[in-house]
C-alpha cells in the first residue's frame, strides 16, 4: 500500500503527490486549489471552485425556501387584518342600512318642534357622512391589502421557479 498518489494537475500540468491524510491542498507550482474526491478505488482532484458553487447552490436553495416561509406568514398575516377590514366594513354597512334609517323614522315620527327636527337632521347627515367616510378607507385598506397579498404570492411564484 502506497503512502501517496501521483497524480497531475488539471491547471498547470505539474507532478502532485497526494498522501491519504490530504482532503485538500493547493498545488505547489500554480498555487490552485483543489479539493481531493476519493471513491471506488480512485483519487480525482476537483477545483474548489465547484465546491463552493455546490455549496452556494445550497445556500440559494433554503434562502427560498426560507423567503417562501416568511412571504407565506406574511399572508396569513395580511389574511387577517383582511378579514377584520371586511367584518368592519359589513358592520357600518348594517348600520347605514338598517340603524340609521330606524333611528331617523323614530325622530320623525316623534313629533319634535321644527328646531329640534332640524338639529337632528343635522347630526344625521354628519354621523352619516362620518360613517361613509370610515366605510370608503376600509374599502380603500382591503383593497390594498388585497394588491400586497397578491404581489406576495407573485414573489413566491418567482422564487419557486428561480429554485
Amino acid at each position: 500500500m502506497t503512502d501517496f498518489v501521483t497524480l497531475t494537475c488539471p491547471s498547470c500540468g505539474g507532478k502532485l503527490q497526494i498522501t491519504n491524510d490530504l482532503d485538500r491542498f493547493a498545488c505547489r507550482f500554480c498555487g490552485n486549489e483543489f479539493a481531493v474526491r476519493r471513491g471506488s478505488g480512485t483519487v480525482s482532484l476537483s477545483p474548489v471552485i465547484e465546491s463552493i458553487r455546490s455549496v452556494k447552490t445550497g445556500v440559494d436553495k433554503a434562502t427560498v425556501e426560507l423567503s417562501v416561509i416568511r412571504l407565506q406568514n406574511e399572508i396569513t398575516e395580511l389574511q387577517s387584518t383582511g378579514k377584520s377590514f371586511r367584518s368592519k366594513r359589513n358592520n357600518l354597512f348594517r348600520l347605514l342600512l338598517v340603524e340609521i334609517p330606524l333611528f331617523f323614522m323614530l325622530i320623525l315620527s316623534m313629533s319634535l318642534s321644527k328646531l329640534l327636527e332640524t338639529l337632528t337632521m343635522i347630526i344625521m347627515l354628519v354621523f352619516l357622512v362620518i360613517v361613509i367616510t370610515i366605510q370608503s378607507s376600509l374599502s380603500k385598506n382591503l383593497k390594498l391589502v388585497n394588491e400586497e397579498i397578491r404581489d406576495k404570492k407573485n414573489k413566491i411564484n418567482k422564487l419557486l421557479k428561480s429554485a
